[in-house]
């Protein structure tokens, strides 16, 4: 399993999210891990999840506000014993 370490603390546009999940893409990343990031917004997680899924990459490393982001956006992962992307 390779994982694309997401070191930027703030994201926030949808730009940002279809350049992370590209890059991992071309790197042969299999994971996004966010465990590094701070804070996500909205227009952020909701295309990073779409990007993930459109590029068979599984979203690892969420937690506090960037996981309720997430969420908010209808991600659910296996953490939550629901199914992830």
């Amino acid at each position: 399993m390779r994982a694309l370490k997401i070191e930027d603390e703030t994201l926030s546009t949808r730009n940002k999210a279809k350049q992370l999940m590209k890059k991992a893409e071309k790197q042969g990343d299999d994971t996004a891990d966010f465990s590094n990031v701070e804070f996500a917004g909205r227009a952020f997680a909701d295309e990073a999840v779409k990007q993930a899924e459109l590029r068979d990459i599984e979203i690892i490393g969420l937690s506090g506000d960037v996981e309720t982001m997430f969420e908010h956006v209808g991600f659910l992962h296996e953490n939550g014993g629901e199914n992830d992307r």
